[in-house]
């Protein structure tokens, strides 16, 4: 199996399963790949954040994966690709409840 070329590129955000996540206040420029993933996160909380990721192909700002209670709020984001993307990649879970 070979792996997709994005994941093959580091995120400078990745959280899986986790919960009550807060990332607020903070300034990302230039990620090689999706620049935060939170997948499968409970109550994932992303406030008065700023993004630049327009440097290379694909590069998603924010990533919701298959996540519960997801708020975003109060932030700037210049993306490549997608700002802010919903995803699911478990046949047995859902992106729900989220805030934007």
């Amino acid at each position: 199996m070979t792996v997709p070329e994005v994941e093959a590129r580091p995120m400078m955000i990745y959280f899986r399963s986790c919960k009550n996540v807060l990332i607020r206040g903070i300034t990302l420029r230039n990620g090689a790949a999706w620049i935060q993933t939170y997948d499968q996160c409970r109550n994932p909380t992303i406030d008065s954040i700023r993004l630049i990721a327009g440097r290379f192909g694909n590069n998603d700002g924010i990533d919701i994966v298959d996540c519960d209670s997801a708020t975003i709020s109060n932030s700037y984001i210049d993306s490549d690709d997608d700002g802010i993307c919903l995803k699911s990649h478990d046949p047995n879970s859902v992106c729900k409840d989220v805030t934007m």
